[in-house]
């Protein structure tokens, strides 16, 4: 049995308010306004998965070949 680590990818929204000139507001004037602006941007995480393999061995007398599933082999 193993432990594989691997980067996940992760898609993150911030939000938040800046300030913009806006254009009519009163009779035709510029004024200060608020508009609420999203970016996205990706983070990545460590994640880790359990990998099992199943490793042979054989009794005297046998063996494997290659990558045969078991000790088919008498020597």
């Amino acid at each position: 049995m193993s432990m594989l680590g691997a980067r996940q990818p992760c898609v993150q929204a911030f939000t938040r308010m800046v300030k913009v000139w806006k254009q009519g507001c009163n009779s035709h004037r510029w004024c200060m306004g608020y508009e609420r602006r999203t970016a996205y941007y990706t983070v990545y995480r460590q994640v880790y998965n359990m990998d099992t393999h199943t490793v042979y061995k054989c009794c005297p007398g046998w063996r494997q070949e290659g990558e045969e599933m078991g000790c088919l082999h008498s020597e």
